[in-house]
């Protein structure tokens, strides 16, 4: 403010302008930040944050700590500043106050609506609005029963109605993006405040303009940056820009044209405060941007508290500390990631899906040879899933019905469970060789609970971790064959998993309706949060599309592009202009190069990878392979009266795809990787899902193939090669042949095959492999049950142990120690000559 003003400005704003000037002082100092970088668990984050501002809404909280924990508590610490200010301020202060907190309620009422068209829990909701955007009447808007409704609650009864009348209609609620009504909202919010800051004048209207137009033209930037490659135009683009800021009108011209980011780059150059942001991102990059912007937002932010007598300070002390809370979360989620980087919390390992021991320092190539049998526990039939590994204890299921927890000291049993008596679920049947209620998927490590899948029926269900009492089940899918034979992936609260079933075991007649679907939980309740069908609808008749399951291994969360990633199996029946359809290729004697294949519809999701987003469930891109897939059982033999045409490759994927980065041309390349049981690995672009390369790594079979799980260490991808079917399986570099199954090593920069080993006691690998600083852990179904260490570069054999039965499942690695079951004489096992049965999980430790 200047000259009187700035005289009289205390007489109202005087007392908070030094409270909020306190709250700045205590803002966390580098030396905190330096503390909190060296904390090991998120308890060493409490007692740190106890000699802060934060330290008294921290105190009582138990341990173990979560992430959430941390951050509720740092925010209500925030909310508690705002209302004491805000009860304190009179106008126009308290106007002012209320402006910021706009931004919090256009993102809760986006929330409400979005929970609204997907008919959301009205508590769940309210739970994830974040506090300052709250008001009296925000629950009334969960209770809308169309978006019309919805639409009249807001004018009636938020703050936010003047924004939601002059630019949307509730015509334009039923069809608008919720992106779009997000940013046209934030637009109309921006300028108004904008607007009310000019009326105020003075320090006020100087700083906060300076402040509002950072922000108006970084919304611009992003705008930009995000709807390139999608549907909106041009004039889209325009109507978002707020009216005001450093780039308008001239850089919203350019922007409005911009294709890709280097496009953006060269129109934001031209202006010097933008420039120094773009000059710090390699071209083509733009993950960083974001980063680059906070950076300079704090810069700002910081320059306000230069001057006095302006409400800009409040401003920017609130953006200040929520940036801390942010660092905060970052900084935990770290740390807890950190902390169980050594444990092993589902079958991928984490939610990469690499089975990948990126912590592992005890194994290497030159200790490998030193493991040692620590402890066998024996339990009461075949052991077939990867144990998952957490805070000192092992869980694994097994083929006698019960869910198993040992110590990962001695072996010792801590609890076991029931499965049949803990849910009241009697067996389906449908696993041959198996009478009771079983698992065959790894325990899912969710906070304080264990999640897994049952096979037969098609159930989840959710056991407290310390003594395995039990907290829900959800039924996925009432087909009477269906199973879950995929291991769930748990993140932020949430389950995610894939539904199977045996229906292709079935006669002709019988067969099938059973459709494969991907299933996302709140891992609190066992609410089904989505469920995303990945055929067309066959309204429960046989003789259209059925199949398509999502078989395994586990499905990977792509934080970043807020994306899962599955790959799903072959069909067993089709519609008939299907099946007609590629009797007429068949009959075909030359099919143009060109041509693209009519007999697969868009719908047809069957041999395919598929990204989803987390929130919705909808498919943001896929890419099927290998084209018509009809095959089950009965069919095998496509002579038999009655069965559909072939080709019947059953080249489905047993596995979900795995997350890695590779360089190329120097470029950063964000890509997905998984094995066919065709042989082939593919590796596809997680941007688009183009093909980046793929390789035939070995020969396929009936059961792989690759199957169950591949790994990655980044510079490497790791497949098993089951050969089922004992072809001829050549072992590259040499061109040494076996029929024996083995494991392949790829380049994951180019697919190139690196090296084969086969298995040296000619058995099949039926198992995933795993990976752990440079040494590649697989194991045979011989009967004698070999695992094997292998040299990760080379594919030399440093170890080897017979643990007396069939090895179908994968290792898992924690902390100096691998874990593995044996023993398969379940599903096709059982009629299987050379498979063998097993009770007992091995953990060889080095020493």
């Amino acid at each position: 403010m200047y000259g009187f003003e700035a005289m009289t400005f205390n007489i109202h704003g005087g007392y908070l302008e030094a409270i909020v000037r306190g709250h700045r002082a205590g803002l966390l100092t580098a030396a905190d930040y330096n503390n909190l970088c060296q904390c090991e668990t998120l308890d060493d984050i409490k007692m740190h944050l106890s000699a802060t501002e934060y330290g008294p809404y921290l105190q009582n909280e138990p341990s173990p700590l979560h992430t959430t924990t941390i951050v509720e508590k740092c925010t209500l610490k925030l909310v508690d500043e705002y209302k004491h200010m805000l009860c304190q301020a009179t106008e126009p202060l308290s106007t002012f106050l209320e402006y910021i907190t706009y931004g919090h309620m256009i993102d809760n009422v986006v929330l409400i609506v979005t929970g609204t068209l997907h008919e959301r829990d009205v508590q769940e909701l309210l739970e994830k609005c974040h506090p300052l955007g709250m008001f009296d009447s925000i629950a009334t808007l969960a209770v809308a029963q169309n978006m019309r409704e919805l639409y009249r609650l807001v004018l009636v009864d938020t703050p936010l109605a003047p924004y939601f009348s002059e630019c949307i209609t509730s015509e334009d609620l039923d069809d608008m993006n919720i992106e779009i009504m997000r940013n046209t909202l934030y637009k109309a919010y921006l300028e108004d405040f904008y607007k009310f800051c000019q009326k105020l004048g003075g320090a006020t209207a100087e700083i906060m303009s300076d402040l509002l137009s950072f922000e108006a033209d970084r919304r611009a930037v992003n705008i930009t940056i995000n709807s390139i490659g999608t549907e909106l135009t041009r004039d889209d683009r325009r109507k978002l820009y707020s009216n005001f800021g450093l780039l308008y009108p001239y850089g919203h011209e350019e922007l409005a044209v911009c294709e890709d980011i280097d496009q953006v780059r060269s129109a934001m150059e031209k202006y010097p405060p933008y420039q120094s942001i773009f000059s710090k991102l390699s071209y083509g990059e733009s993950q960083m941007l974001d980063k680059a912007f906070y950076e300079e937002e704090v810069k700002r932010l910081c320059l306000a508290f230069e001057q006095q007598f302006h409400y800009g300070v409040f401003f920017a002390y609130m953006r200040l500390r929520e940036q801390e809370i942010r660092n905060l979360m970052w900084i935990s989620e770290c740390v807890a990631q950190n902390q169980k980087s050594r444990d092993w919390l589902s079958h991928g390992g984490n939610i990469l899906n690499r089975r990948f021991a990126d912590r592992e320092n005890k194994i290497s190539p030159e200790t490998v040879s030193k493991l040692r049998l620590k402890w066998k526990f024996d339990a009461g039939r075949d052991i077939s899933a990867t144990p998952s590994v957490s805070d000192g204890a092992v869980y694994f299921p097994c083929w006698d019905g019960y869910l198993y927890a040992v110590k990962e000291s001695d072996g010792s049993l801590i609890w076991k469970q029931n499965l049949q008596h803990l849910t009241g679920f009697n067996s389906t049947g449908v696993i041959s060789n198996v009478k009771v209620t079983a698992s065959r998927t790894t325990p899912a490590v969710a906070d304080d609970l264990l999640i897994i899948g049952i096979s037969g029926p098609a159930s989840i269900v959710a056991v407290k971790r310390s003594n395995g009492d039990f907290v829900w089940s959800t039924l996925l899918d009432d087909n009477p064959y269906g199973c879950i034979t995929m291991s769930g992936t748990y993140y932020k609260g949430n389950f995610y998993v894939g539904t199977s079933s045996l229906e292709e075991t079935l006669s002709i007649e019988e067969c099938c309706i059973f459709r494969g679907s991907f299933v996302k939980l709140n891992a609190t309740t066992g609410k089904i949060l989505w469920q995303t069908l990945v055929l067309p609808d066959n309204f429960g008749n046989r003789g259209q599309y059925s199949g398509a399951a999502i078989w395994g291994s586990s499905p990977s969360i792509d934080v970043t592009r807020n994306l899962v990633y599955i790959a799903t199996g072959n069909l067993y029946s089709a519609p008939q202009n299907i099946t007609e359809c590629q009797e007429r290729q068949n009959n075909q004697t030359q099919v143009p190069p060109t041509h693209t294949d009519e007999c697969i519809e868009p719908d047809n999701h069957s041999d395919s990878f598929l990204a989803l987003d987390l929130d919705t469930g909808n498919i943001k891109w896929f890419h099927q392979f290998g084209g018509y897939d009809v095959f089950f059982i009965a069919c095998n033999n496509l002579s038999v009266p009655d069965c559909p045409p072939g080709p019947n490759p059953d080249a489905d994927f047993g596995e979900a795809p795995m997350m890695l980065s590779i360089n190329v041309n120097g470029t950063k390349k964000d890509i997905v990787v998984a094995v066919q049981k065709s042989g082939f690995a593919w590796a596809l672009d997680r941007d688009d899902g183009n093909i980046i390369w793929s390789t035939e790594a070995g020969p396929g079979g009936i059961a792989g193939g690759g199957t169950w799980g591949a790994a990655t260490d980044e510079m490497r991808v790791y497949t098993n090669i089951a050969n089922s079917d004992g072809k001829n399986f050549t072992l590259k570099p040499s061109s040494r042949n076996t029929t024996a199954g083995g494991w392949v090593t790829m380049d994951a920069k180019t697919g190139q095959i690196l090296w084969s080993t086969g298995d040296p006691s000619n058995g099949t690998a039926s198992g995933p492999v795993t990976v752990a600083n440079g040494v590649l852990f697989g194991g045979s179904t011989y009967k004698e049950g070999p695992i094997y260490a292998m040299d990760a570069k080379s594919g030399e054999i440093l170890w080897s142990y017979n643990t007396g039965a069939s090895v179908f499942g994968g290792m898992s690695v924690s902390d100096g120690c691998i874990f593995i079951g044996h023993g398969y004489k379940v599903s096709f096992g059982a009629s299987n000559p050379n498979f063998s049965a097993g009770n007992s999980l091995f953990a060889f430790c080095i020493f």
